[in-house]
C-alpha cells in the first residue's frame, strides 16, 4: 500500500445500496477535502487515494456522521477473525436462548394439567431469558436501524428491529395482563436463524475475497516493456496504453492486450473452465 493510500474497514458496508449511500454522503463534503476513494463491499473496505487528506480524525468523523463507522485497517485477517468471533458468540447466545425458551413454551400445551401459577412462572422465565438475548444478539441490528432512522433513511435492519421490538413489547404487555399467547420463543428463533444466515453470507463473502486475492497474488507485479532503448522492467501500475510487453514462455499474461508477434499455447482454463490449452 502506497503512502497516498489509506484503507478503512467499514463493517456496515454490506451491498451496492450501502455503497451508494456512502458515496452520496462523502461527495457532499468533497469541496472541503479533495480525495478520491473506492468502495469494496465484499471486503467491507474503503480505500482513499489522496495525499491531501487534511485530518484522519475528521475523515473518520465524517464517515461516522454518514452512518458508517470506520476503523483504520492495519491487519485485515485480525479484523476478520474478530468479526467471526462476534458472529459465533451471538449465534451461541441466541441458540441457547431459543432452546431454553422453547422448553418453557411447552407449558402452553399443559394448561389443563398444570397449576396456573406455574404457567405464569415459566412465562416470566421466558421474559428473563429473552431480554439479554435480544439486547446482545440483536444489538447490531438495533444500532444500524437507529443510525439509518436518525439520517431519515431506511436500510435492511429497520424492519428487523421493528419486528423484534413489536414482538417483545406485545409479549411483555401480554404477560403483565395474563395473556398466554406470547412470542418470546419466536423472538429467540428469529434472532438465531437471522444471525446464522448473516454468518453464512459473511463466510461466503470471505471465501470470495480470499479467492479474488489469490488470483491477484498470481498476477505478476512487474512486466518487461520493450522500448527503443531495450527491455525495461516496470511495475504493473506503470504500464500505459500502446506499450509493448514481452511475455516469456511459462509466464502469465499480466494485463489485457493484443498479440502482435510470436506464437504460443495459452492456458485459458481460468476464463473458460476448459482443461485444454
Amino acid at each position: 500500500m502506497s503512502d497516498s493510500m489509506l484503507k478503512f474497514y467499514v463493517p456496515d458496508l454490506h451491498c451496492g445500496g450501502c455503497v451508494k449511500r456512502f458515496t452520496s454522503a462523502m461527495d457532499k463534503d468533497k469541496t472541503q477535502q479533495n480525495y478520491e476513494f473506492q468502495c469494496d463491499p465484499l471486503k467491507r473496505q474503503v480505500t482513499f487515494e489522496s495525499e491531501s487528506v487534511k485530518s484522519i480524525p475528521e475523515l473518520k468523523k465524517q464517515m461516522f456522521e454518514a452512518g458508517f463507522p470506520a476503523y483504520i485497517l492495519v491487519d485485515s485477517k485480525k479484523m476478520q477473525l474478530k468479526e467471526q468471533r462476534d458472529f459465533l458468540k451471538r449465534i451461541f447466545v441466541s441458540v441457547i436462548g431459543m432452546m431454553q425458551v422453547m422448553m418453557f413454551a411447552l407449558t402452553i400445551y399443559m394448561e389443563d394439567s398444570m397449576p396456573q401459577v406455574w404457567l405464569e412462572v415459566f412465562h416470566w422465565f421466558s421474559l428473563f431469558v429473552t431480554t439479554p438475548v435480544l439486547l446482545y444478539a440483536g444489538k447490531p441490528y438495533f444500532i444500524s436501524a437507529a443510525g439509518a432512522l436518525l439520517r431519515k433513511q431506511v436500510n435492511m435492519e429497520v424492519p428487523v428491529a421493528i419486528a423484534l421490538i413489536v414482538a417483545y413489547v406485545y409479549s411483555f404487555i401480554g404477560l403483565v395482563h395474563g395473556v398466554h399467547t406470547l412470542y418470546f420463543d419466536s423472538i429467540n428463533m428469529f434472532l438465531f436463524f437471522l444471525t446464522l444466515g448473516r454468518f453464512a453470507e459473511w463466510k461466503a463473502r470471505y471465501k470470495t475475497t480470499e479467492a479474488s486475492e489469490a488470483l491477484w497474488a498470481d498476477i505478476p507485479q512487474t512486466v518487461t516493456v520493450v522500448t527503443d532503448e531495450g527491455d525495461i522492467e516496470k511495475e504493473l501500475t506503470q504500464v500505459r496504453p500502446k506499450d509493448i510487453v514481452l511475455v516469456k514462455v511459462g509466464s502469465q499474461f499480466p494485463i489485457d492486450g493484443e498479440i502482435i508477434s510470436g506464437q504460443s499455447l495459452v492456458d485459458e482454463s481460468m476464463l473458460t473452465g476448459e482443461s485444454e490449452p
